[in-house]
């Protein structure tokens, strides 16, 4: 079942602003847009295709709210979202304010969160996230899941969230959980100068932290089955 919410920015193409199957409801990737098309923050280019100053902070929370728009128009809440997905154009400048937004937006709430970089989205914004929820109607319950052997998360989210017979984990990178520490090396120091780094040291140890969880969680020796 498609779902167009009114109130809502108007999509970017041909798709609905979210799509109902089964128990899931997926949301289509939603950034900071009003529905008159401005943007909360100010956009991250101007008419002439220059670069500007922008405010990711109030672009989060526009985003946020607009998901909530959606949700509403679907059925569902906050409460119902199990997994959301983070695009951001500039991670070593916005992460930190986008962090703060998504912890205040999403107060109260735990679903599994994965951050990544991207170059650029379509429209003049810096963020977008995209949300997976349970469907309105469904019986099932999303219940969050933390793992103690595996590193902490560097947001407000869990490490995993069960679904039924689904286990969504939250995006994982290598930090050994016991010393923080990086295996491989970190990418940059603590001046953001960048450094030589091992990626396939980062990538087993990625990996492991994912698989770990994985079969605590279904209770097998065999990882990632």
């Amino acid at each position: 079942m498609a779902v167009h919410a009114e109130k809502a920015p108007r999509p970017m193409g041909a798709y609905p602003h979210a799509r109902a199957y089964g128990d899931l409801l997926f949301l289509s990737g939603m950034g900071p847009r009003g529905s008159d098309d401005s943007i909360p923050g100010g956009p991250v280019w101007n008419s002439e295709g220059k670069e500007q100053d922008y405010d990711v902070y109030q672009q989060t929370l526009a985003t946020i709210a607009n998901i909530k728009k959606v949700l509403e128009a679907s059925g569902a809440d906050f409460g119902d979202i199990i997994d959301v997905q983070c695009f951001l154009i500039n991670m070593k400048r916005d992460f930190k304010a986008f962090n703060k937004a998504y912890r205040e937006g999403f107060a109260g709430y735990s679903p599994t969160r994965t951050t990544v970089s991207v170059r650029q989205l379509p429209s003049p914004i810096g963020v977008e996230l995209k949300v997976i929820a349970r469907a309105p109607g469904s019986k099932i319950r999303p219940e969050p899941v933390v793992a103690k052997n595996a590193p902490s998360p560097v947001g407000a989210y869990p490490h995993a969230k069960r679904f039924g017979d689904l286990l969504f984990v939250s995006g994982m990178g290598p930090r050994d959980p016991a010393t923080n520490e990086v295996p491989g090396g970190p990418i940059y120091d603590a001046d953001r100068k960048p450094l030589e780094y091992d990626v396939y040291r980062q990538t087993k140890a990625t990996i492991e932290n994912v698989c770990t969880e994985h079969c605590k969680q279904h209770h097998t020796d065999t990882p990632c089955d």
